[in-house]
């Protein structure tokens, strides 16, 4: 959860927190309650490198789709 009084850091941090989750548990969810302009410049900078990091991002429908079993 990021909320407009966190800083830049404490953001970025609790960011690359749930992409550490998505990694471990192949997937994470993240909420940004009522986000300002600067949440909104920082989540699109750190958007940026998700590539790097083998990760994507999705729409909440696609986390809580059925999944399709073998």
């Amino acid at each position: 959860m990021i909320h407009p009084e966190m800083s830049g850091a404490d953001q970025l941090q609790s960011l690359n927190q749930l992409a550490g989750v998505a990694v471990v548990q192949g997937s994470a969810l993240g909420v940004i309650s009522s986000p300002t302009a600067s949440d909104i410049d920082i989540l699109t900078k750190w958007c940026a490198g998700l590539k790097a990091q083998g990760l994507v991002l999705v729409p909440v429908s696609a986390l809580i789709a059925p999944r399709k079993t073998k």
